[in-house]
């Protein structure tokens, strides 16, 4: 019953702050909502960090795994040493549809993760990711290519 009630709890929670219906497994947080938008069957893991500083859209069928965060907004480290205060960058989030972002990963400004991708946990994505891929690292880059099979379904290939 108690597990119920936190579910629809969290529920609620999403909905209040996103003002559209989402699957909270967790308590997220999110810096500017009007920002931010969702597609159909989002799911957000506890932890999760939304900043909505410029512009972040998230599709269809995406999954944010625990400690996930989205920063479309950040100083400039190129006039950090230069100028006081240090100016900000900033730039849209896509986050295309069947995208898996995992455990701890942060997406940067200016960023588009292209459909059907995986970032790995505790990968750092600061350039634009092409669809049916696998990203890991810091910074991130391609670790495996997704191929689409004949039966729609997908398979591995090596990595580039």
């Amino acid at each position: 019953m108690i597990r119920k009630i936190r579910y629809l709890f969290l529920q609620l929670y999403g909905y209040i702050v996103l003002r559209k219906r989402v699957e909270v497994l967790g308590i997220f947080h999110v810096g500017k909502a009007e920002n931010i938008t969702l597609g159909k069957n989002v799911g957000i893991n506890r932890g999760v960090y939304l900043l909505g500083e410029y512009s972040i859209v998230i599709g269809h069928n995406v999954v944010l795994s625990a400690n996930a965060m989205l920063l479309d907004s950040g100083l400039d480290i190129l006039q950090f040493a230069d100028s006081f205060p240090v100016p900000h960058i900033e730039g849209e989030i896509v986050i295309e549809d069947y995208v898996w972002i995992g455990a701890g990963a942060i997406i940067l400004p200016n960023v588009t993760i292209g459909e059907r991708s995986i970032v790995g946990a505790g990968a750092v994505v600061t350039k634009d990711v092409p669809p049916y891929v696998i990203v890991a690292g810091n910074p991130a880059r391609v670790i495996r290519v997704l191929k689409k099979g004949s039966d729609e379904s997908l398979s591995y290939s090596n990595g580039l």
